[in-house]
């Protein structure tokens, strides 16, 4: 019996912890998937609240890994790095709690004296009162050379190296860096200065393990703050020097110079050291395949890649960089051409490592960055999604829990750029590439760089992008899309929209989309940052609209999804862009016309403002959207009402408006004035407005003998309304008007039933007022 009770407290002891786990898992999915990304403040709190969690379930690295980011992102929120420091000393202590519990006599990594300095100097750094005074201690004392160093040593631990991490991303980022020295120069340069003294006592001492460590550190310094690494790498003959010894150096330290210089081409005055002093070796390490320097040769092509893509002002046809001079260009495009280097083969490189099962995580991390960069090439595009082994290596990356938001967001760059349409020029952006064409054939015929030609590469024509967008849905992007969605970075969540956005853009995969879930996915992304000014969301919201537009919306927004859906229309036919005004509008014409409820939640998100502000819009086919939607907004009350009854303010100037657009010439513009009057001209109200506006004559006009049938059927439920309301004076009125000859002629000649029909009523109500001379 003792025994048995003693079996059901385990069992029950173990269903406690399974639940626990289970709840914590749970909160982990919801920061993830639901919690919304704001600014980087906001982003960097949710990675600090998952990083606690992970701490809880005994995943230290990847609580580690989230405040690491969340630092990065809100270094220069006190509150944000504070809470990281109290995490990290909390986690810590922690581990020591249960070490002492199981009587381990062994030191631990984690208490360090050097990790409890590094927590104190987090802690320091914070301090709103004294924050100057303690980097101005900082930074001249051995524990900042010591956190340089530890931000690069390989051998140090992740968590000393996170520690340091903050410590460097806080201080770089700290209002403090502005303040100025007594020689009149700011903080942000004595820290500069210090800095590029360490790496150079560290790269000059000969040793392979401490220039690995400077140039580790230095790629940090690139990214926590672009203008401290750039100074340092800039130094005059700082490059050249160590050009002269490079190829004498271990395969590690090549590769983590390589790196920095892949971080470094980020700033324009790298990029034109870099290319003027480093193509060469870049080119010949990036055209080796050795098995033995297989970094060294992808970290040296992300590089090159890096540097042939930048565009700061543009790229001429090569590819290069138009605003580095013609000799800096010639550096790197010989260099290029003598190993016969082209971006496709850079892209194969790239495209064999991430096929590559056996890759490491970090050089994985690498060729996803590269191929990003070159993915906006047509041939690169092609080769692409043509290998469908490397589409599935890539799905899978991109659907593994443990994806970095680095990786993810190279992989939805990717994606983007292989499914994405060229742009559609205005005309004034037409005339713009125009003149620029015509300047840059002057500069080639003075020795510059040849023009692009006229006409772009048939692969990037919508036909191909169309085939690209069907290989990649046929092969399961949507799913690929659905996970990247749950990213909580604001640039991931973009990519991803972006994609959607593309894939939806051709109707014939639509259905396809919305079975798998991509609506639903949008709807969600969208419901998340109702709030906030994103231009990605609008994005999203663009998807949610084409889809809107061509399909039943009770089959692809089933339930409350549809009334989820009309805010984020709304707010798309308020963006600045007219394509995303008129597909807003359109989706929400086809949702209008489901129900009465659609209708109402219209009315209540403020909608029939927006809608009758773009009934004024230059553009035509918004115009024209925006009077079919408010046409079927005739059926809400309260519309009805705003616009039928002479008592609510602005009613006579919206049926005078309505009067107006019924004789456009835009035939489906006038249709869907016409059918908004008649549904009002069931108000005696209207009717009397429509008096007041020349009704009589503006609707003899919509029965005219070459206007549309549809257009006569609303003209003559106008009148038959006008007849009812107004008796015998409106009879003998639209009679001078020649209405009931215009009847007449309708029921002769009309081939269509019911307006025939209609018309032959309603000359009836003339007969009875009193009108009876139907010969003319």
């Amino acid at each position: 019996m003792h025994n048995k009770e003693g079996q059901y407290n385990l069992y029950d002891s173990l269903s406690r912890n399974n639940h626990r786990l289970a709840h914590l898992e749970k909160a982990i999915d919801e920061l993830t998937q639901d919690l919304p990304g704001k600014d980087d403040a906001s982003v960097a709190k949710i990675l600090l609240q998952r990083a606690e969690i992970y701490a809880k379930l005994g995943r230290r690295d990847d609580a580690t890994a989230d405040i690491r980011s969340a630092v990065q992102r809100g270094g220069t929120n006190r509150d944000i790095v504070k809470t990281a420091e109290s995490l990290i000393q909390k986690m810590y202590v922690d581990i020591k709690d249960t070490q002492a519990k199981q009587k381990s006599s062994q030191a631990s990594p984690e208490d360090s004296p050097k990790l409890r300095r590094y927590k104190d100097i987090i802690r320091s750094v914070a301090d709103t009162d004294n924050e100057t005074s303690n980097i101005k201690k900082l930074i001249v004392s051995k524990d900042f050379v010591d956190i340089l160093q530890s931000c690069g040593d390989p051998a140090e631990t992740s968590d000393v190296k996170t520690a340091a991490i903050i410590v460097i991303t806080s201080t770089l980022n700290s209002r403090s860096m502005s303040e100025k020295q007594e020689n009149g120069s700011p903080l942000l340069a004595k820290v500069t200065n210090i800095a590029g003294l360490c790496f150079k006592q560290c790269f000059d001492s000969g040793k392979a393990a401490d220039k690995v460590n400077a140039f580790s550190t230095l790629t940090v310094l690139f990214q926590a703050n672009l203008s401290v690494g750039a100074e340092i790498l800039n130094q005059q003959g700082l490059l050249e020097d160590i050009m002269d010894t490079i190829d004498f150096e271990k395969i590690e330290v090549q590769v983590a110079f390589a790196n920095t210089l892949a971080q470094a081409c980020s700033d324009s005055h790298c990029r034109k050291n870099i290319s003027k002093h480093c193509s060469s070796w870049l080119a010949t390490k990036a055209s080796s395949k050795s098995e033995k320097d297989s970094k060294l040769h992808i970290s040296a092509s992300v590089a090159l890649t890096k540097l042939s893509n930048a565009n700061d002002k543009g790229t001429d046809s090569t590819g290069l960089d138009s605003s580095a001079t013609n000799n800096e260009v010639d550096h790197l495009a010989s260099a290029m051409k003598e190993h016969s280097i082209s971006r496709e083969q850079l892209s194969e490189t790239f495209r064999d490592a991430i096929k590559d099962s056996s890759t490491d995580s970090s050089q994985l991390l690498v060729a996803v960055e590269g191929l990003a960069y070159n993915s906006m090439e047509a041939s690169v595009k092609e080769a692409l999604v043509n290998d469908v082994d490397f589409l599935s290596r890539l799905f899978k990356l991109a659907q593994a829990k443990e994806g970095l938001s680095a990786m993810l967001f190279g992989i939805g760059t990717i994606l983007a750029n292989v499914t994405g349409y060229l742009p559609v020029l205005s005309e004034q952006q037409k005339q713009m590439k125009k003149l620029r064409d015509l300047a840059n054939a002057k500069g080639a015929g003075k020795g510059g760089k040849k023009p692009k030609e006229d006409e772009e590469d048939p692969r990037d024509q919508d036909e191909a992008v169309n085939a690209r967008i069907a290989i990649v849905v046929k092969h399961g992007v949507v799913p690929t899309l659905i996970e990247l969605s749950r990213n909580k970075s604001n640039n991931v969540q973009a990519v991803t929209c972006q994609t959607f956005l593309n894939i939806i853009s051709p109707n014939n995969h639509r259905g396809a989309i919305v079975q798998q879930g991509g609506a639903k996915c949008l709807l969600q992304l969208v419901g998340a940052h109702q709030t906030e000014k994103l231009d990605y969301i609008n994005v999203a919201s663009q998807a949610l609209a084409k889809l809107a537009i061509t399909m039943d919306p009770r089959i692809a927004f089933p339930g409350a999804a549809a009334h989820n859906l009309v805010k984020p229309l709304l707010q798309l036919c308020q963006d600045e862009k007219p394509l995303r005004n008129f597909e807003g509008l359109m989706a929400l014409t086809n949702l209008a016309s489901m129900d009465e409820n659609i209708r109402a939640r219209i009315y209540m998100e403020k909608g029939l403002p927006i809608i009758e502000g773009l009934q004024f819009s230059e553009n035509e086919m918004i115009r024209r959207a925006a009077t079919e939607l408010l046409c079927n907004m005739m059926f809400a009350a309260p519309v009805f009402e705003s616009y039928s009854d002479p008592k609510q303010p602005g009613a006579q100037a919206k049926i005078k408006l309505l009067l107006a657009l019924s004789d456009v010439e835009d035939f489906e513009t006038r249709r869907a004035a016409s059918g908004a009057l008649a549904i009002l001209a069931n108000s005696p109200g209207a009717c009397t407005m429509m008096i007041k506006e020349n009704g009589y004559q503006r609707v003899s006009q919509l029965l005219e003998k070459d206007e549309n049938v549809e257009v006569q059927h609303r003209g003559v439920e106008i009148v038959r309304c006008l007849l009812e309301h107004g008796s015998k004076d409106a009879a003998t009125s639209m009679a001078q008007q020649g209405v009931h000859l215009k009847l007449v002629d309708i029921v002769k000649n009309c081939k269509v039933q019911p307006v025939r029909g209609a018309a032959m009523e309603v000359l009836k109500q003339f007969s009875q007022n009193g009108v009876t001379d139907f010969n003319g």
